[in-house]
C-alpha cells in the first residue's frame, strides 16, 4: 500500500511505482465503471490526506521551501491526474460518486471527536449540558438537556455550523465556510418544516376532512348531544372507514376481533359483577325519556329492559362472572345491529346503557382491557353514526335531479356533493394527507447520523 499512500500525498512518483507493478495489469481487464469508483474512493481518501498535509505544506512554503514533495498547493489536482493516468474518470458519476463516499465516511466521526473535546472543558459542559449531543448530532439531538426555545435554536445552529464546517473542511479547507453555513442551516429548516407541516396538518387538513366526512354521515342533532356524533366522524377518519355498507362490515368486524381479544384476557379471572351496578347505566335513557310530554311509552320501554335484565334466566344470582358480563355485552351488541331500525329508540339506547354498563365493570374487575375498551368506544361511535348513514344511502337515487341537468360538469358535481362515498372517500384522502408531513421528524432522527448530514453538507459544498 506503499505506492498508493504517496499517491494520498500527491508525489509524482507514487504513479510509476503502481504502473509497474503486476496488480496493475491485472486491473486493466476491470469494467471502467469499476475503476472510476475504486479511483474516486482514493481520491476521496486524499482529500483529506491533503488537508492534513496542508499546514506543513503552508509552513514549508513560508520558510521558500516548495517542491514535488512539501510546500505543493496542487495535491488535489496531481491525485485527478494521477488516477486518470490509472484509467479512472474524473469527470464520471461513478468516480465522483466513490470520492464524496470515501469523504463522508473519513470525516463522519468530526462531530464526535469535537463533542468529546469539549468534554474536557467541565466549566463549558456545566453551563451547556446539551452542547456535547449537539455536537455529536450536528444540532440534530439535544438529550435531555434541552432549553428554552430560542437557546435550543441557537445550539442546533451553532452546533451544526461547527460540524458542518470541520466535515467540510476537512475535505477541502475552502468548503469550510460553506460547510459551516450548510450544516448551521439544516437542523433549523428540518425543525421549521416539521412546525409548518404539523399546523397544515392539524389547523387546516385535519379539519378539512373532518367537515367533509360530517358532510357525509350527517350525524343527527342528538348523537352530538351526546357526544358520538363527532366521536364517530373522527373514529371513521382515524381508521379510514367510510360509512357505507362496506364500512360498516369492516366496523363489525373490528368489533368481533377486539371482543375476541377481551374475552382472552379476562378468561382466567375470577371477579364477578352486580347487577345493579349494570342497571346503573338506565340513569340517563330514563331521565331522557322523562324529558317529554308523553314520556309513558319510552319510560315502560326503560323499565321493561330493566324488569327483563334483573330477571335474566342465565342470571339467576345478583352476581355473575365476568366472562359472563363479556358475553352478555357482546351478545347486545349483535343482536342490536341484527334488529336496527325495528326497535324503538328508548329500548335501543336502554340495551345501549347496559352493554355500556356491562362494558365498564369488565374493564372495572380487570384493568388491563380498559385499553381495549377506549378502541372498542371509537369503533362504536363509529358506528352508531356509520349505520344510520349506510341504510339512508341504501334508499337514495345516486343521480337524482342531476339526469336532467344538459350541464355534464355541474351534473357530476350534483352527483358528488349527494354520494355519501365521495365526501367520505375525499375525506380519508385529506386525512391521510395530514399525516404525511410528520415524516419530516423521524427524517430529522436519521439525520443526526453523520453519514447523512455528511452526504449532503460535503455533496452540497462542491
Amino acid at each position: 500500500m506503499g505506492a498508493y499512500d504517496d499517491i494520498l500525498q500527491g508525489k509524482p512518483s507514487a504513479y510509476d511505482d503502481i504502473l509497474a507493478d503486476p496488480a496493475y495489469s491485472k486491473s486493466k481487464s476491470m469494467k471502467q465503471q469499476d475503476k472510476d469508483v475504486l479511483g474516486g474512493l482514493v481520491r476521496g481518501a486524499g482529500s483529506i490526506g491533503a488537508t492534513i498535509l496542508s499546514p506543513f505544506d503552508a509552513a514549508a512554503r513560508a520558510m521558500g521551501i516548495e517542491n514535488s514533495w512539501i510546500g505543493r498547493t496542487d495535491r488535489r489536482e496531481a491525485m485527478d491526474e494521477g488516477l486518470r493516468m490509472l484509467g479512472a474518470d474524473p469527470t464520471a458519476t461513478a468516480y465522483k460518486g466513490g470520492k464524496l463516499a470515501s469523504e463522508v465516511m473519513g470525516t463522519g466521526g468530526a462531530g464526535r471527536v469535537i463533542g468529546q473535546g469539549v468534554k474536557a472543558i467541565p466549566m463549558l459542559t456545566k453551563a451547556v449540558p446539551a452542547l456535547v449531543p449537539a455536537l455529536e448530532s450536528g444540532g440534530f439531538a439535544l438529550g435531555q438537556n434541552a432549553m428554552s426555545p430560542l437557546a435550543n435554536a441557537a445550539l442546533r445552529t451553532g452546533a451544526g455550523a461547527v460540524t458542518g464546517g470541520a466535515m467540510a473542511g476537512l475535505v477541502n479547507p475552502e468548503d469550510a465556510a460553506t460547510g459551516a453555513l450548510l450544516g448551521g442551516a439544516m437542523p433549523g429548516s428540518f425543525k421549521a418544516a416539521g412546525e409548518a407541516g404539523k399546523f397544515v396538518g392539524e389547523k387546516v387538513m385535519r379539519p378539512t376532512a373532518h367537515r367533509l366526512m360530517r358532510m357525509a354521515v350527517k350525524p343527527t342533532i342528538e348523537q352530538y348531544r351526546k357526544g358520538s356524533g363527532k366521536a364517530g366522524v373522527d373514529a371513521l377518519l382515524d381508521y379510514g372507514i367510510s360509512p357505507t355498507e362496506q364500512g360498516v362490515d369492516k366496523i363489525r368486524s373490528l368489533l368481533d376481533e377486539l371482543n375476541d381479544d377481551i374475552a382472552n384476557r379476562i378468561q382466567a379471572s375470577t371477579a364477578m359483577v352486580d347487577k345493579n351496578d349494570v342497571v346503573s347505566y338506565l340513569s340517563d335513557p330514563m331521565r331522557a325519556a322523562m324529558g317529554q310530554v308523553d314520556p309513558l311509552t319510552d319510560v315502560n320501554a326503560v323499565k321493561n329492559v330493566a324488569t327483563n335484565f334483573m330477571n335474566h334466566p342465565a342470571l339467576p344470582n345478583q352476581t355473575f362472572p365476568v366472562q359472563t358480563a363479556q358475553e352478555l355485552k357482546r351478545g347486545t351488541y349483535r343482536a342490536l345491529k341484527n334488529k336496527y331500525g325495528q326497535l324503538g329508540s328508548a329500548e335501543e339506547e336502554a340495551q345501549k346503557a347496559l352493554a355500556r354498563g356491562l362494558k365498564d365493570q369488565v374493564a372495572k374487575a380487570v384493568p388491563e382491557v380498559s385499553v381495549l375498551n377506549a378502541e372498542e368506544k371509537k369503533l362504536l361511535d363509529a358506528l352508531t353514526v356509520a349505520e344510520r348513514r349506510a341504510l339512508m344511502s341504501m334508499n337514495n337515487n345516486p343521480a337524482g335531479l342531476s339526469l336532467l341537468a344538459n350541464n355534464k360538469t355541474a351534473a357530476l358535481g350534483f352527483m358528488a356533493d349527494r354520494s355519501t362515498e365521495f365526501k367520505a372517500l375525499l375525506a380519508r384522502m385529506i386525512n391521510r394527507a395530514s399525516k404525511m408531513p410528520n415524516i419530516v421528524e423521524p427524517a430529522a432522527q436519521q439525520m443526526s447520523s453523520p453519514l447523512l448530514r455528511g452526504l449532503l453538507t460535503i455533496g452540497a459544498s462542491q
